[in-house]
C-alpha cells in the first residue's frame, strides 16, 4: 500500500514537471517568435549590440547569403541569430 502510494506520488510530480517544462517551452517559443530588438530605442539597441540599426540591418543582409535556411518549425530567426552573436561579443569575457 505504501508502495503504491509513492509510486502515485512520483508518477503526479513527472506529470506536473512535464507540464511545467511544456509551458516554459511554450512561453519562450510565443516571446521569441513575437519579440523584435528592432522595436528599442537607438541608443538600447547601440548598448547592446555595438551597432546601430542600420548597420546591423547591413550586416544581417551580408550574412544572409552565406547561412543554409532553417528546416525546422522552431528555426530561430537569422535576425535573432546575428543579434545574438554580437551581444555575445560586446559583453566583458570574465572568464
Amino acid at each position: 500500500m505504501a508502495f503504491n502510494n509513492f509510486l502515485n506520488f512520483v508518477i503526479a510530480e513527472e506529470i506536473e514537471f512535464v507540464g511545467e517544462r511544456f509551458t516554459l517551452n511554450l512561453e519562450r517559443r510565443l516571446l521569441r517568435d513575437n519579440s523584435n530588438p528592432f522595436d528599442i530605442d537607438e541608443e538600447l539597441f547601440i548598448k547592446y549590440f555595438r551597432l546601430n540599426k542600420n548597420r546591423c540591418r547591413i550586416l544581417i543582409e551580408d550574412v544572409r547569403p552565406h547561412v543554409l535556411p532553417g528546416q525546422r518549425s522552431t528555426k530561430i530567426a537569422l535576425e535573432l541569430k546575428v543579434l545574438s552573436v554580437l551581444y555575445f561579443y560586446q559583453c566583458p569575457n570574465d572568464m
